[in-house]
Order: structure tokens, then C-alpha cells, then sequence
């Protein structure tokens, strides 16, 4: 169980790879939510979005959300790495679940799916919050002239509005735009009560949980293939660091079945990189139907935000308020079918692959430097 120096290191650790990877990568976070809000079928991929955005907000309209992320969302990444390496070493200390050998420290499949769910439900109490307010941001159009200038240059680009697009993006037209992460925190309890801060809890957990659980076992599974290939193979035996144990006999302690956690070799950063992001990659495309539904679910503003809305554009059919998770699910397949599901799983990609890579990589590393820097 963490304790001491290594929980204090684990937590610094999480917050400040959290916190590199969100400020590298969050304009492709930004992308991915404006692709699967109500104005998505304005833009035909990531790159049109981006161009888009940079166009008529410049660098600010790519960071909306930042100051919601970087206050709430870098606690979360540290309760959510910090959960899981608990979690895991709990259940393979105690062989709770079991499924794992000598060889991999008692951790298994079900011990590193366990784990990373765990870390879901229980990181979710900061992270739904932040998710809120952040794509609330992103997804708002521009206000002013700089709203009919977006409006025009993402048409323009795609060939004009698709049929079936949402209107939406019309409805809210006449609700006071989001100021800023503390306005839109403000604003929505207010108006929507705590209710509207936690709006998509269960929606969030149905994707977010799945996705780290995937993740996790992807991650895992890899990080040990790398460790057998570095432990058994001279070439890449020299391309990373191994303690003490795991420089002396690595591939007789794996053939004798000695090796436990924290014998194995330790892996050169660019393998650890290149992990994360292949394990999240996969598990973000697996998993984009229930983020797509998560999405659209934040994203629209409670009733009370909303009740003053001109007769002209009153709420019909399509552009109703989603009731939870099945709702968006249906509606969004029966307004774009399969394709429909998977809007935005390439940006989605492109932003959890080196976001979660860049997060493992520093995670390791900043572990280390945090355990040097301080007693």
C-alpha cells in the first residue's frame, strides 16, 4: 500500500505530468469537443476545426476551458494516478483478484482492469466538474462579430451547412455567452444548481470508466511485453535503465521466476511513451460512442439557462434536451448512424495518444526527480 515518500512522490509526481500534458495538448482536446458538440457537423475533421478556431480566436479560442483544467483537472490527475497505483498494488498484495504471476508481481488482467476503474469512480468527484466547465467553453461560439466571422469560415470550408446538422448552436444564441472558467462555474450554479456541475456523473463513469479500465490493461500488458523484449534481448537490454537486481541477472531471475514488482527492468522513456499512447489510442476509439454521449450531455444548458428563448426558435424533436446516456446514444446513431457514433474518434485519438503518453512518460520521470528533490 503507498505510504510515506512514495505516496508524497506519486502525488507530485501525477500533478505536474498532468499538468505538462494538459498544456501541450489541450488545443486537440478543444478540437475534439467542438467536433462532437451541436455545431460538429460544421467541420469535417480535426485539422478544419483547428484552422477554424485559429482563424477567428487565434491561440485563446484553442485554450477555452484551461483555467478550469489547470485548478481542477491537475488534482484529478493526481487522485486518478494515485488511486489506480494504490488500488493495484492492494489487490496484487493481497491476491484479491488474482490472474497474474511471479513474474508480473501478482498483477493480472482483472487486478489492472479492477484498478483502473476504481481510480475512475473515485477521481470523478473532481474530474466531472471540470469536464463541465471546460467543454462549455469550448463548444460556445464566439461572441460578436467574431461569431459570424466562425460561423462563416467553418461553412465556408465544409461547403455550407450539412443537411441534419443541429440547431443548436441557434438555440443558445440568445443565452449570455461564458465569460470564463469562473463565470461558467458561477453561472451554472446558479442557474442549474450543483445539479448542472455534476450534469453527466453517471454518463461520465458509463465511458470514462470503461476507457480506463481498457487503458490500463492495454498499458500493462504492454509495459511487460517491453520489459520481457529489454530483459531478454542484448540490443534492447541497453537501451534503458534497470535497478540494481534487474542489471545483474534480469533474464536469470525471469527464467527462475524470482523476478517481482520492482525487480523488473525499467523502461527508456521513449518505450513508455509509445506505450500510453498505442493503449490509449485503442481504448479511445473503443470507448468514443459513450464520450460522444457524455459530451452532449454536459453541454447543454439547463432549462432555467435557457427559458427565456424567442418563440422563433422553440424547442422541437432534434433539438430537444437529451434525458441521459441511451437518449444521446439513440438520437445521435438515428441522426448519423454508425459514423455518427464515432464522431470525433479521430481527434479523440489524436488528443488522449499524446496527452496520456506524455502523462506516463513524466509520471515516471517526475516520480524520480520529486524523490531526489525533497527528503
Amino acid at each position: 500500500m503507498l505510504q510515506g515518500k512514495e505516496l508524497r512522490d506519486t502525488c507530485l509526481g501525477s500533478a505536474t505530468s498532468g499538468l505538462v500534458a494538459r498544456l501541450l495538448c489541450h488545443p486537440l482536446d478543444t478540437a475534439k469537443a467542438r467536433l462532437q458538440g451541436p455545431e460538429g457537423s460544421s467541420f469535417r475533421n480535426t485539422w478544419h476545426v483547428l484552422r477554424a478556431t485559429m482563424g477567428t480566436e487565434r491561440i485563446r479560442g484553442l485554450y477555452r476551458g484551461i483555467g478550469a483544467v489547470t485548478f481542477g483537472g491537475v488534482p484529478g490527475v493526481c487522485l486518478y494516478l494515485t488511486t489506480y497505483e494504490a488500488t493495484k498494488e492492494l489487490l496484487a498484495d493481497r491476491g484479491a483478484i488474482g490472474g497474474g504471476d511471479a513474474e508480473s508481481g501478482g498483477e493480472g488482467i482483472l487486478t489492472h482492469l479492477t484498478a483502473g476503474m476504481m481510480a475512475e469512480v473515485v477521481c470523478c468527484v473532481v474530474f466531472v466538474p471540470v469536464d463541465v466547465v471546460k467543454e462549455r467553453l469550448q463548444v460556445q461560439r464566439p461572441a460578436g462579430a467574431a461569431a459570424a466571422k466562425y460561423v462563416s469560415t467553418a461553412e465556408a470550408s465544409s461547403g455550407g451547412s450539412r443537411a441534419g446538422g443541429s440547431s443548436s448552436g441557434v438555440r443558445e444564441a440568445s443565452v449570455p455567452p461564458y465569460r470564463g472558467s469562473a463565470d461558467t462555474l458561477k453561472t451554472i450554479l446558479r442557474t442549474e444548481g450543483l445539479r448542472g456541475i455534476y450534469k453527466g456523473y453517471l454518463a461520465t463513469l458509463a465511458s470514462f470508466g470503461p476507457f480506463s479500465a481498457l487503458y490500463f490493461m492495454f498499458y500493462e500488458q504492454a509495459k511487460m511485453a517491453s520489459q520481457d523484449l529489454i530483459e531478454r534481448h542484448p540490443y534492447f537490454r541497453g537501451q534503458g535503465g534497470t535497478d540494481a537486481r534487474a542489471a545483474e541477472g534480469a533474464a536469470t531471475a525471469t527464467t527462475e521466476g524470482q523476478s517481482a514488482r520492482g525487480g523488473r527492468a525499467e523502461l527508456p522513456v521513449w518505450m513508455t511513451l509509445g506505450n500510453a499512447a498505442a493503449a490509449s489510442a485503442a481504448a479511445s476509439w473503443l470507448t468514443n460512442p459513450l464520450d460522444l454521449a457524455k459530451l452532449r450531455l454536459q453541454v447543454q444548458r439547463g432549462a432555467a439557462a435557457t427559458a427565456s428563448q424567442p418563440p422563433a426558435v422553440a424547442t422541437t424533436a432534434a433539438t430537444a434536451p437529451y434525458t441521459g446516456m441511451l437518449d444521446a446514444l439513440r438520437r445521435s446513431y438515428r441522426a448519423g448512424g454508425l459514423a455518427g457514433l464515432f464522431k470525433g474518434s479521430g481527434a479523440r485519438m489524436a488528443f488522449q495518444a499524446p496527452s496520456i503518453g506524455i502523462t506516463m512518460a513524466a509520471f515516471e520521470k517526475s516520480k524520480e526527480m520529486w524523490g531526489s528533490l525533497l527528503p
